[in-house]
């Protein structure tokens, strides 16, 4: 499924809001499509990798949407005996 910029950000956002909350050792309750769930200090690891999908979504489609194709290769020395 794709998610657009605006989409990608509230999701993030509200993983974070959860994720600040829960460091304070408050717990919190996300409500997204009718279902609610409530989460403790001890889903931070589940939220902060929410967080890190959630970021790698916006990178991803900033990356899209500015034409940024990265490639990665090993130079070759040619004059390298083998």
């Amino acid at each position: 499924m794709a998610f657009t910029l605006s989409e990608a950000t509230e999701f993030y956002t509200l993983w974070k809001d959860a994720y600040i909350a829960l460091a304070a050792g408050k717990s919190y309750t996300i409500s997204t499509g009718g279902t609610n769930r409530s989460l403790t200090r001890q889903d931070l690891p589940n939220v902060k990798a929410e967080m890190q999908y959630w970021k790698n979504q916006i990178d991803k489609i900033n990356n899209n949407q500015s034409g940024i194709k990265k490639k990665f290769s090993t130079p070759i020395d040619t004059n390298y005996p083998c």
